[in-house]
C-alpha cells in the first residue's frame, strides 16, 4: 500500500486530540482530510481560509467558527462520501491529490 502524504507525527496529534476532545470538529475533520489523503492546501484554499487556520483547527488550537462551519460541515460529508464510494483515498503527487479533491468538492 502506498503511504500518506501527512507525517505520520501530525497525525498522531490529530488522533490524539480528536480522543482528547471528541467534541471538536476541527480533529474530525483533520483525520478526514488525512484518511482521504488529500492537500491540506487545498481543502484551506476550498475553503478559503489560511493553511495555519486549518492545522489551528485540525490540532484542536481554535475551534471553527460558525461563519466556518456550515462550510467545513458540507466539505466533510462530501470527504467522508468519497471514501465510503472508494473514490479516496488517492495518492500520486500534489497534483494528483489536489485535482482529486477538486473532483470531489465540486459542488461544495
Amino acid at each position: 500500500m502506498t503511504k500518506l502524504a501527512a507525517s505520520p507525527k501530525n497525525i498522531k496529534r490529530v488522533r490524539n486530540m480528536r480522543a482528547e476532545r471528541p467534541e471538536l470538529l476541527g480533529p474530525k475533520f483533520g483525520l478526514l482530510i488525512y484518511a482521504s489523503n488529500v492537500p491540506a492546501s487545498a481543502v484551506a484554499q476550498h475553503l478559503d481560509i489560511t493553511e495555519a487556520s486549518l492545522y489551528r483547527w485540525m490540532f484542536g488550537s481554535r475551534d471553527i467558527s460558525k461563519d466556518n462551519r456550515p462550510k467545513v460541515l458540507a466539505a466533510g460529508k462530501k470527504l467522508s462520501e468519497a471514501v465510503k464510494q472508494g473514490k479516496l483515498p488517492v495518492f500520486g503527487d500534489l497534483n494528483d491529490r489536489r485535482k482529486a479533491l477538486l473532483s470531489v468538492l465540486q459542488d461544495c
